[in-house]
């Protein structure tokens, strides 16, 4: 359809590993599950938000206006993550990345258009991944040592 515009938002709370390792998986739990509440709280009723895994999620802005929606949609939801979420006895802050793995990458906290750029970047280490693995099990490549020596001083 000529003009259609979608977009989708990959939202992974960040820390959670930390909570896991601290407060147990039962808290871990709540804190998806509080986070998850938020982010319904502060979308619009027919966006759908879908749990891809683990604490990961993806939010499907369906025949949007423009590219400023989805922005403005990261926005507000990082503005809601940022209050302390409450796990039992503890208060625990939690940041999200949208575009996971490159937000992850500049610092967390923070999201990140994705682009043609990051597109071709994956391609390429996808492709290098591959030839790198063909070229392991055809014996193309092996394993030489050679030691760094310091000779002895003269004095």
């Amino acid at each position: 359809m000529p003009g259609y515009q979608f977009s989708v938002l990959f939202v992974d709370p960040d820390r959670v590993k930390a909570i896991n390792d601290g407060l147990g998986h039962l808290a871990g739990d709540q804190l998806i599950i509080a986070t998850a509440n938020r982010r319904s709280a502060a979308l619009r009723k027919t966006v759908l938000v879908a749990r891809m895994s683990g604490e990961e999620f993806t939010i499907l802005l369906d025949n949007i206006s423009n590219e400023q929606v989805p922005v403005r949609v990261a926005e507000r939801l990082m503005s809601v993550m940022a209050d302390a979420f409450v796990l039992g006895e503890h208060q625990v802050v939690v940041t999200a990345s949208i575009a996971m793995y490159n937000a992850k990458q500049q610092g967390r906290a923070r999201w990140v258009m994705f682009d043609h750029a990051m597109q071709e970047k994956a391609l390429r280490r996808l492709q290098l991944e591959s030839e790198l693995r063909l070229a392991q099990g055809g014996g193309e490549l092996w394993l030489a040592y050679q030691p760094i020596v310091t000779p002895p001083t003269m004095a």
